[in-house]
């Protein structure tokens, strides 16, 4: 979801970088971190669901291409 945020050209906060892999996944590494360490704000929750149904929506056509590519690749 990361990635995405950033392929629509989203500016990385001070001192995260979203534009890499590797700082995409250092940034999801850090909130998991965090939310596991204070455990996890309601209103925060919320808003990732929220954004995670969203990309999800957006995404749909893609993902099912994906799993048709890997089930031909698959066979029988």
């Amino acid at each position: 979801m990361l990635k995405f945020y950033a392929e629509l050209g989203s500016e990385a906060a001070y001192g995260n970088d979203n534009k890499t892999d590797e700082g995409r996944q250092k940034m999801t590494d850090k909130i998991i971190e965090k939310y596991t360490r204070e455990g996890v704000d309601e209103q925060i929750f919320n808003n990732i669901s929220a954004g995670f149904t969203k990309w999800r929506q957006v995404r749909r056509i893609q993902q099912r291409r994906d799993a048709s590519n890997n089930r031909w690749k698959k066979g029988k």
